[in-house]
Parts: structure tokens; C-alpha cells; sequence
């Protein structure tokens, strides 16, 4: 599953930064695209490997295959209901062009 979302969302939520960082402001503007991984994605995708760095093949709707280092990891969060378990998740940045002032 993915989300797209803005500086601060991690914040906002209360979803613990469990490595590195959250987006900022210009990594939705970049030409280097970038993407947080829930834990459960990186323990699935990078096991036992340290995920930060490392380069994801992501599909957008804008274009075929993006291609997005990874920035930060982020603790798992139930997104439907407290009695599921959660499931792996990734967040990328909104474009610029989408957000209003």
C-alpha cells in the first residue's frame, strides 16, 4: 500500500521515525525522488540489510516505474482498524503542484 503525504504527516500522526528522516519541502520538487518505508515493508523487502540509501522501484500513475531512494523507516500503523494487523506501507512525497496554499 502507499500514501502520499507532506512534511510533517509522521508528526502529525504520532508514527514514530524509526530511521533517518521524514520529506521535506524540496524532496517533492526534486528531480531524486524519494520514499519512506514502513518496518514491516523493509522487513519483507531488506531483511536483516539496512534499507536507508537503497534504491525502490515504485509504480506511478504519472509515469511507469519510479525509481525512489529510500530516506526513512517508519513504525507500522493500522490504517483500517485496531483489531487488523497492519500492513506494509510506503510514503512518497506530494507533488508541489498538488498542494494549495
Amino acid at each position: 500500500h502507499s500514501r502520499t503525504v507532506l512534511p510533517g504527516y509522521f508528526e502529525t500522526m504520532g508514527i514514530p521515525i524509526l530511521q533517518r528522516r521524514d520529506h521535506t519541502a524540496d524532496d517533492a520538487g526534486s528531480d531524486h525522488p524519494v520514499i519512506v518505508l514502513s518496518r514491516s515493508l523493509v522487513d519483507s523487502v531488506f531483511p536483516g540489510q539496512d534499507p536507508l540509501s537503497r534504491r525502490v522501484s515504485v509504480y506511478n500513475a504519472v509515469k511507469d516505474t519510479l525509481s525512489c531512494e529510500v530516506i526513512g523507516v517508519v513504525e507500522d500503523i493500522r490504517m483500517t482498524a485496531v483489531g487488523m494487523e497492519p500492513y506494509p506501507q510506503m510514503y512518497l512525497p506530494m507533488p508541489r503542484s498538488r498542494v494549495r496554499a
